[in-house]
């Protein structure tokens, strides 16, 4: 699912994950794919960045 221009069902070739994951690993996150009735779920989760952390809010 995560290559390149993997073949989906349809027969057509795509990056769509492939760039995905890419991105999310790029920003120290993960990605997981689970079957459901309806298709595929993808979470992908990002963590905050440190200076975000740090920073006050104010409201």
């Amino acid at each position: 699912m995560f290559h390149q221009f993997s073949r989906g069902k349809q027969g057509k070739f795509g990056l769509g994950l492939f760039i995905v994951q890419r991105i999310v690993t790029l920003h120290e996150g993960t990605v997981d794919l689970g079957n459901t009735k309806e298709g595929v779920r993808v979470h992908f989760q990002i963590p905050q960045s440190k200076s975000l952390q740090n920073k006050k809010l104010d409201h």
